[in-house]
């Protein structure tokens, strides 16, 4: 997971860039230091559908301003549960009140795909 602070145009596209130069599809958003948001390719998309504003827009206009968290110790499933229940594609992970990582439903569907992979015995 990458971060990015939230300012201008120009901001947005060094944090496209950080999402393509290490192949993620999401970076975190920050403001003075914390966590605010989350900022993903989707999020990219939509505001490309409107290209004439794109370039006054802000990325805390862009991203998903709610931080929708699992615990650590949680199940896989309980997790997916929650995406779903939140019409979210990324969790961030939290312990002890502090963000120590994000979980997307690429992540969940790779640990699956292994799961029934290795039950068939391929």
């Amino acid at each position: 997971m990458g971060s990015w602070e939230d300012l201008d145009f120009i901001k947005r596209l060094k944090a496209s860039d950080v999402m393509l130069s290490n192949q993620v599809n999401s970076v975190a958003v920050k403001r003075d230091g914390v966590i605010v948001g989350l900022l993903t390719d989707k999020d990219f998309l939509r505001a490309f559908t409107s290209m004439e504003d794109f370039k006054d827009r802000r990325v805390s206009e862009l991203m998903l301003p709610s931080l929708v968290a699992v615990n650590p110790d949680m199940s896989l499933i309980e997790a997916t549960e929650r995406m779903g229940k939140n019409n979210v594609t990324h969790l961030f992970v939290r312990d002890q009140g502090e963000i120590v990582g994000l979980i997307s439903l690429k992540d969940v569907l790779n640990v699956f795909y292994g799961a029934v992979v290795e039950a068939v015995g391929r």
